[in-house]
């Protein structure tokens, strides 16, 4: 050992304060780069549309509005198709189509033609696409209110009554209660009531048989689940709703449509 005055060469040391600290609050629990990054990738949603109209009518030179609902992380945009074409945001006029175009997030379409438009959203973003279809029935609309659709008239009731009466109302307009001949006359029909009375009941001489107003039998694939079920129903007719038929008493009160060829 040498005295303190000797000459001598010496060595300095320091510690790294930051990666001292880093490696501190790493053991600590906090997070690092990578783990935020992870957290980031967690916070991802997948888009879910959360409000979207099923079907809707609107009268022929008449305007309407689509609005398309969605949520996601992060927030998705929304896309439109129109019978399968993606829509531009501008107001240019096909005159072979319904004009149609995006106003902020949602489709306005004029329509121009009769007939029956597909209308599709489309929510997007970093974590997938969600979309759903909606039809857009335009329908020409005579003085007296019944709607022209696929070479037949429709006519619905304002006010509610029992199956009889109702079919009494639609033979004093020399028409009959509706007959459902394909989905989309289903789809059509369901329109305006979520419950309405359809040209079906069960035949009274025929134990267990439906059959249409024109005398058809009713296709079993059309039924609810666990319809026709009327155990206790001494006279049972048949409503739309949602697209589908539903059992019921004859006697209760309800919309009706009526139905004639063109």
């Amino acid at each position: 050992m040498d005295p303190c005055a000797s000459q001598n060469n010496w060595i300095c040391e320091k510690v790294n304060v930051l990666e001292h600290l880093e490696a501190e609050l790493n053991k600590e629990g906090m997070p690092n780069e990578k783990e935020e990054e992870e957290e980031e990738e967690e916070e991802k949603e997948v888009p879910a549309i959360t409000a979207f109209p099923y079907t809707s009518m609107v009268p022929l030179g008449k305007t309407s509005y689509f609005a398309c609902r969605s949520r996601g992380q992060p927030k998705p945009s929304i896309e439109w198709l129109h019978n399968g074409q993606p829509v531009k945001r501008d107001r240019t006029d096909n005159k072979s189509e319904p004009l149609a175009f995006v106003d902020g997030e949602d489709l306005i379409i004029r329509s121009v033609r009769p007939g029956v438009d597909t209308i599709s959203c489309l929510a997007n973003n970093s974590a997938g696409t969600a979309n759903k279809t909606s039809k857009l029935f335009v329908v020409e609309v005579t003085p007296e209110g019944w709607r022209i659709f696929n070479r037949s008239l429709y006519f619905v009731s304002m006010t509610k009554r029992n199956w009889t009466a109702s079919r009494v109302d639609c033979l004093q307009r020399n028409a009959d209660l509706v007959v459902i001949n394909s989905k989309g006359e289903e789809e059509f029909a369901a329109i305006w009531r979520s419950s309405i009375w359809l040209g079906l009941r069960l035949d009274r001489d025929t134990e267990g048989t439906w059959k249409w107003v024109d005398g058809t039998n009713v296709t079993p694939s059309s039924w609810l689940s666990g319809d026709p079920n009327h155990p206790n129903i001494t006279e049972a007719c048949a409503l739309g709703g949602n697209s589908q038929l539903i059992t019921t008493s004859c006697a209760s009160q309800n919309h009706w449509i009526c139905e004639k060829t063109v």
